[in-house]
């Protein structure tokens, strides 16, 4: 068959070959060769058939995404313009086991949502899009997308990856036979969620294990970040455990419980460490899979239920301990943006008695009815907090209950107007606030 270029392949078996539907296929692993499938595809409205044999002579890529990936949709211009850069040597295939009529629906939300100007219209034409699949999914079982398979030119699966790694100067090295190292996506679809890290896999995550007060290097098997607290009151047992965050995540975590998402804005930590490349991804994309099998982390608590309230406490006190970090609160005097009274305006308190509200309307106001100075600091002016490198401290004294409106909270200047109407402003002044300060350990 000659190398005719098919736009759009919709992957169907054949119909004389229906009872290969039901046949179960093992799963590929690196250097296995994809067995010989007769596929049914469709282009322009007529049906023809493949064989994978077909696909020898070239690198092939399988691009598996699913509806629900944004990361999958976002990539696929990118995707685009790799198979148009390599017209001749390489087959790029986004594989989904979603139905076209899925797809589609999928894509119109996209373009309703985003008001037309979503550049997303579907799956590009120039790549070849096999929809509706169970066969390829047997043969490279995984649980999250995008997750990408090469296959060399003899038709032997060579790495099994994640998106990130398939670029343009990856698969120009590759076609010129020159060494290149992915990172293996250990994802093969199966994780227990359920059961202790140590216990997962028939204890595949011992190999992980860096302390005994359950802290693990990357659960590569996962993929995705996750958190999970139970309260087991049959067994009077509290779990907490967080799936592949960041140190950083792993110290704002210890503050939630006595300060909420105080600590969570970048305004709000001193990072005193020679090498603050272990706290935050790489920009670089092709640097992402190995950063992450070295600086993610895993932390897994199990304690008296009795204890569950100190959940903040213990495990502060252990990545202090097992880490070669601090992770503290401090007082430190730094540049604000400090709430204070006006001079112009007198403040008039709420005179409501009704249970104290604060939200967000569906046009994007936040009002706040009977509330507080803390409640519109880290409610109100958190939008606001998060966009700027200076934090947000209340410097009024004010201790009375208040009803305030803000239209857009992300724009300064029209916040102190309607600050300024009710009696309050924001001004630059130095002052003593509260830090997360992470230092390296002397």
């Amino acid at each position: 068959m000659k190398n005719t270029f098919f736009p759009i392949i919709f992957l169907v078996l054949l119909g004389s070959q229906v009872s290969a539907q039901k046949q179960q296929f093992k799963r590929l692993e690196i250097g296995d060769t994809i067995p010989e499938l007769q596929l049914e595809y469709s282009s322009d409205g007529k049906k023809q058939s493949i064989n994978t044999r077909e696909w020898r002579g070239k690198l092939i890529i399988l691009d598996f995404w699913n509806i629900w990936c944004t990361s999958c949709i976002a990539a696929m211009p990118e995707m685009s313009r790799l198979q148009q850069r390599f017209p001749a040597s390489l087959r790029l295939f986004p594989v989904t086991n979603n139905s076209q009529k899925q797809i589609d629906e999928q894509f119109q939300k996209i373009a309703k949502r985003s008001g037309g100007e979503q550049n997303h219209t579907g799956v590009p034409d120039n790549l070849a899009s096999i929809v509706g699949d169970t066969v390829l999914h047997q043969l490279f079982p995984h649980r999250s997308v995008p997750h990408h398979v090469w296959i060399d030119q003899d038709g032997k699966v060579k790495y099994i990856s994640d998106g990130q790694n398939s670029t343009t100067e990856n698969v120009e090295s590759f076609l010129q036979h020159k060494e290149i190292k992915l990172t293996l996506k250990k994802d093969t679809g199966t994780f227990d969620m359920q059961a202790p890290l140590y216990r997962e896999g028939g204890g595949r995550q011992l190999s992980n294990l860096q302390y005994y007060s359950m802290i693990y290097r990357e659960a590569g098997e996962w993929s995705n970040r996750n958190i999970v607290q139970q309260h087991d009151t049959a067994n009077f047992v509290y779990r907490f455990r967080m799936i592949n965050s960041t140190l950083l995540e792993l110290a704002r975590q210890t503050t939630i419980t006595k300060y909420k998402t105080k600590f969570f804005a970048k305004n709000r930590l001193v990072l005193d460490v020679a090498d603050s490349s272990k706290f935050y991804w790489p920009k670089d994309k092709n640097e992402k899979s190995a950063w992450r099998e070295k600086n993610l982390y895993c932390y897994d608590l199990a304690a008296p239920l009795s204890r569950a309230e100190e959940r903040n406490e213990i495990m502060l006190s252990d990545l202090n301990q097992l880490l070669p970090y601090s992770f503290a609160i401090e007082i430190r005097k730094v540049k604000c943006l400090a709430l204070v009274k006006s001079k112009k305006t007198r403040i008039i308190p709420s005179t409501q008695r009704n249970t104290p509200k604060a939200y967000y309307t569906e046009g994007g106001e936040f009002i706040m009815e009977n509330g507080t100075i803390d409640d519109l600091i880290t409610q109100g002016l958190s939008a606001l907090n998060a966009g700027i490198e200076t934090p947000i401290e209340d410097a009024t004294g004010y201790g009375r209950r208040l009803d305030i409106r803000l239209t857009e909270v992300k724009n300064l200047n029209q916040i102190k107007k309607e600050l300024n109407m009710h009696g309050f402003d924001l001004v630059e002044k130095e002052m003593n606030a509260e830090m997360l300060v992470i230092a390296d350990h002397e």
